[in-house]
């Protein structure tokens, strides 16, 4: 994935808009990248490089600068008060306000107390899909979970056809073509993919 490509699809998750502070701790707790010391110039480059508001502007027009500090998806619709709100709030307050919002249980990285999960018994999927950001599982109990494909670096690379070539176990998923096997609980405390050449070893 393109570094434009991730930007965009972090800003659809902070719903729209983020200072930078918030996204570099979104992109921080969720990419699947070896980010070197200079990545944070890189966000910013990227952003200004794709916005007609930077006088950087180079390529497609994909974002814009908005109040209070804000950058945001161009055409995004986030208002004033919401902007003003978040504006109170720091990077990692945010970034849990998104994870709360997706479903997710922790952020990568968390402690979390795996003594209040549920039973096995209520952990049983029905359904699962992808999209081009996101792994999306719906439980039989109708609850439905996200995990970021860029925490699980063998899906993120996958082929459609291969991610779309997958089995329902009772307690998880299992993807043939590409060796991988994701439980529902490990989905809710944030457990990570093993990249394939770490796997091989």
């Amino acid at each position: 994935m393109r570094w434009v490509e991730e930007i965009k699809a972090a800003f659809e998750a902070l719903g729209g808009a983020a200072r930078y502070a918030d996204l570099y701790e979104y992109l921080l707790r969720t990419t699947a990248r070896e980010l070197t010391i200079e990545w944070k110039a890189t966000v910013r480059r990227t952003i200004e490089d794709h916005s007609s508001d930077s006088l950087n502007h180079r390529a497609d027009d994909l974002f814009q600068k908005m109040g209070h500090g804000h950058w945001g998806l161009r055409g995004a619709a986030v208002s004033e008060e919401e902007l003003q709100r978040r504006e109170k709030l720091s990077p990692q307050e945010i970034v849990k306000e998104v994870f709360v919002r997706e479903h997710w249980r922790s952020v990568p990285g968390d402690k979390m107390d795996t003594t209040n999960l549920p039973s096995d018994d209520c952990l049983n999927p029905n359904a699962a899909w992808c999209t081009n950001t996101h792994l999306e599982i719906e439980l039989s109990s109708g609850v439905k979970l996200s995990s970021p494909l860029a925490w699980y670096p063998r899906l993120l690379s996958a082929t459609a056809r291969q991610r779309a070539n997958f089995e329902l176990t009772p307690l998880g998923i299992y993807w043939p073509d590409i060796g991988e096997d994701i439980s529902v609980r490990g989905m809710l405390i944030g457990i990570r993919g093993i990249p394939s050449e770490v796997a091989a070893r």
